[in-house]
């Protein structure tokens, strides 16, 4: 009889963190998949984001952001940034097949904070 518990037991530890395990980056699998800029964003009128520009997040949280390659990370609801050099954090925005990824300016622009509004194109 305790052999069958302790094996009870065992399966109920494993199937436990399993559950734990596949749902503990949920957040990171929705961004999964390629989103496009919904409206041309333009900063100070020095910089423009075009309309149609893309990012796109890999299941190995490899993110191509516009052309520009990092790595990404869920972060106490921040997305994550970083490469070898640099990491930055960033609010976000996730409502079924619309991204909302918030860019915090820095130097001249400290303390402003853009917009960037993503539909989805594929999953």
């Amino acid at each position: 009889m305790k052999f069958r518990h302790k094996l009870l037991l065992i399966a109920i530890l494993i199937t436990s963190l399993a559950l734990l395990v596949a749902c503990g980056n949920s957040e990171k699998s929705k961004l999964v998949g390629r989103w496009e800029l919904v409206e041309d964003v333009t900063i100070l009128g020095f910089f423009t984001f075009p309309k149609g520009s893309q990012v796109e997040f890999y299941k190995d949280g490899n993110v191509d952001f516009m052309g520009t390659g990092a790595k990404y990370e869920i972060v106490e609801n921040k997305i994550k940034l970083y490469d070898d050099n640099e990491s930055t954090y960033h609010e976000y925005e996730l409502e079924g097949d619309k991204l909302v990824f918030y860019i915090e300016g820095n130097g001249v622009l400290a303390g402003k904070s853009v917009a960037l509004e993503f539909a989805r194109v594929n999953k």
